[in-house]
C-alpha cells in the first residue's frame, strides 16, 4: 500500500486538536472502483489506529456540496435549538401536491423523512432553526467550509456550504462516539434514525446524498461501521452523470451503496461467520429485479397471503376503478399494506426474496395490463438509493380478482438471517 502524510485537524467547540494521520492507498479499494467503472473517492477512517486508509486521496481532500448528508448536522441541530422536539415529532406536513417522490407524500417526522430523505421535510426543520443558530452549530462543530451564505433551507444543496470525504469521516466518528458538543441523548437519538443494518458482530449507519446542480452530479454515501467494539467512519463520493430522462434517476446512484459494501469488504468489515442471503443480478442489466435469490437454511422465512389494495378515494362509487385507482396507485397501495404487515414480523421491504404479482388488464386501456403503470409504483420501494435490495419476480395477467375494482394483487415472501 502507497502511504503519505496529511494534516487532518479535528474542531470541536473551542477545542482543537491537530492530528498528523496516514492516508494509506489500497490496491483493494482501487479494484472496487475499477470493476464498479465509477469515478470518486472512499476514505475509511479506522478511530483506533488513527489512520485514514482508501482511494484517491486528492479527491478525498477536495470539497462537495453535502447534499442530503447533511441531514445527520441537521437533525442534531434541529434537536438541539428545540427546533424539533423528538424524531418522532410530526414536523413536515404534506400539502397535497404531487412531491419527487410518492413517499414524501404523507405527514412525517424526522424519523421517517431521513428513512425517504424527504428533503422537504429538512427544509421545514431549517426554516424552524433559523439562519443565525444554524450558522452558530456549523461553526461549533467546525462542519466543512463553515459558511452557509444567507439561505437558510438551500444552503446544502446549492454549493454555498461544502465538505470534503475526509472531513466528513472527522465528523462522523465523533458522532459514532457521543463525542459532539451536544446532549448523549440526542447525539443516540440521530445514530438510531441512521442506523441501516446490521450482522451478528457489526452494524452499519449512513446516509446518502446526491448533489445535482452540477454535471456530473456527485453522489455520497457517508456513515461508520461498529464492528467488534471498533470504529470506522467511511465516506464515498463518486461522478453521477445524468445518463436518464428526468424523471428516471440516473444509473449510477444505485452504486452508491455497492461500492461502499464492497470497499469495507475489502477491508475486512462486514463479515460474519453467518450464511447471508445472496442476490444474484440479471448480467448487463439495471432492470430492478435479481436474477436469483440464493436464502442460506440459517434463515427464517415468511410468506405473505396475498395483498389488495385499499380505497384511494372513498367518494367514489363502492368497488368501482375510480375507487381503487388506476394500476400505479393500486400497487404503491398493496406494497405498503405488504411493508406495513412485514413490519409487524419485524422486518422490512429489503427482506423481500420473491414477489408474485397479479395483474388484471385495465378497462380504461382496453383491457390491457398497465405494466408502465405497475413498474412505476414497484419502483419506488425496491432498488431504490435507501433500499437497493431487489427480489425476483414474476408478474401475471389474469381475468380478474375476487375483490370488483381490484387489478393488483400480490403475494410476498421474505427472508432474513436472525
Amino acid at each position: 500500500m502507497l502511504s503519505c502524510r496529511i494534516i487532518l485537524v479535528l474542531t470541536i467547540l473551542v477545542s482543537t486538536r491537530t492530528l498528523a494521520l496516514d492516508f494509506r492507498s489500497s490496491p483493494a479499494i482501487d479494484e472496487v472502483f475499477s470493476k464498479a467503472k465509477v469515478s470518486g473517492t472512499f476514505v475509511l477512517y479506522d478511530v483506533s489506529k488513527q489512520q485514514l486508509i482508501g482511494h484517491d486521496q486528492k479527491r478525498a481532500e477536495e470539497r462537495f456540496i453535502p447534499a442530503s448528508t447533511f441531514k445527520i448536522p441537521n437533525s442534531l441541530i434541529g434537536l438541539y435549538t428545540g427546533a424539533v422536539s423528538s424524531v418522532d415529532e410530526v414536523l413536515y406536513r404534506h400539502d397535497g401536491n404531487p412531491k419527487m417522490l410518492k413517499s414524501w407524500e404523507h405527514d412525517m417526522g424526522l424519523r421517517e423523512a431521513m428513512k425517504t430523505s424527504n428533503v422537504n421535510a429538512f427544509q421545514v426543520l431549517a426554516r424552524r432553526i433559523g439562519l443565525k443558530p444554524m450558522q452558530d452549530n456549523i461553526s461549533i462543530l467546525n462542519f466543512g467550509g463553515g459558511d452557509i451564505g444567507k439561505s437558510v433551507d438551500t444552503f446544502w444543496l446549492d454549493g454555498s456550504l461544502k465538505i470534503s470525504a475526509i472531513e466528513q469521516t472527522a465528523f462522523l466518528a465523533h458522532l459514532a462516539q457521543g463525542q459532539l458538543p451536544y446532549p448523549a441523548s440526542i447525539q443516540a437519538d440521530v445514530r438510531e434514525i441512521i442506523k441501516l443494518e446490521e450482522g451478528n458482530d457489526w452494524a452499519l449507519y449512513g446516509k446518502t446524498g446526491w448533489a445535482s446542480k452540477d454535471q456530473p452530479g456527485i453522489g455520497w454515501l457517508v456513515g461508520w461501521v461498529e464492528q467488534s467494539g471498533k470504529i470506522y467512519s467511511f465516506a464515498l463520493n463518486i461522478d453521477i452523470p445524468q445518463d436518464t430522462t428526468p424523471p428516471v434517476l440516473p444509473t449510477a446512484l444505485s452504486k452508491r451503496m455497492e461500492v461502499t459494501k464492497d470497499s469495507l469488504r475489502a477491508l475486512g468489515l462486514l463479515h460474519t461467520s453467518k450464511q447471508e442471503i445472496k442476490r444474484v443480478q440479471v448480467p448487463n442489466s439495471d432492470v430492478p429485479v435479481s436474477q436469483a435469490v440464493v436464502v442460506p437454511p440459517n434463515a427464517s422465512t415468511i410468506y405473505l397471503s396475498g395483498m389488495l389494495p385499499g380505497v384511494s378515494n372513498k367518494d367514489a362509487p363502492k368497488h368501482s376503478l375510480e375507487a381503487f385507482g388506476d394500476t400505479e396507485t393500486q400497487t404503491v397501495s398493496v406494497l405498503r399494506r405488504i411493508e406495513a404487515a412485514l413490519s409487524r414480523q419485524d422486518l422490512a421491504m429489503g427482506d423481500i426474496v420473491q414477489l408474485k404479482v397479479f395483474l388484471v388488464g385495465d378497462p380504461r386501456k382496453s383491457g390491457s395490463l398497465d405494466f408502465t403503470g405497475f413498474q412505476a409504483g414497484y419502483s419506488k420501494f425496491f432498488s431504490t438509493n435507501e433500499q437497493p435490495n431487489k427480489p425476483v419476480r414474476s408478474v401475471l395477467q389474469i381475468a380478474g380478482l375476487a375483490l370488483p375494482g381490484a387489478l393488483v394483487e400480490i403475494e410476498a415472501t421474505a427472508a432474513k438471517v436472525r
